[in-house]
């Protein structure tokens, strides 16, 4: 069970933060996000994910961005072909003035490919970024737009 002072002890620590500038992208998806951007995804939040094991708490990657219906149906119909590591989802969503937003993140994340990549039960000694997806991610990206 969660603590109800867990997200306040956190803060500052990895829990994401939904301002988005230069500053505030976690370093473990910082390439991919400033890729999105590069190629005229305009990024509006991103989370690299945490996983706390003390907690039971998995926070899944996901980048949150603006993009026209011509470019998004080309990502998503590459996107779908890539050979990832985790089951990723594409959303759509809209934000506060009715813009439409899209979100790829990780919905599911099997425990036991965690112990497939040899990591230990320690926050410290896991991040989503030696999985390789951002990296797979990035290079798409980078190769089609």
């Amino acid at each position: 069970m969660i603590k109800k002072d867990f997200f306040k002890k956190r803060e500052g620590k990895g829990i994401p933060n939904l301002i988005v500038n230069n500053e505030n992208i976690e370093p473990n998806i910082l390439n991919l996000v400033k890729t999105f951007n590069k190629k005229n995804f305009k990024t509006r939040a991103s989370c690299e994910g945490h996983i706390f094991f003390k907690e039971n708490l998995t926070l899944m990657p996901y980048i949150w961005f603006e993009s026209d219906e011509k470019t998004i149906k080309n990502f998503n119909n590459g996107f779908r072909k890539l050979d990832l590591n985790l089951i990723w989802n594409i959303e759509a969503n809209f934000d506060e003035e009715e813009n439409i937003l899209f979100t790829i993140r990780v919905i599911n994340i099997n425990f036991l490919s965690i112990n497939f990549f040899n990591f230990k039960k320690k926050e410290k000694d896991f991040n989503f970024k030696k999985i390789k997806d951002f990296e797979i991610i990035e290079n798409y990206l980078k190769n089609n737009f």
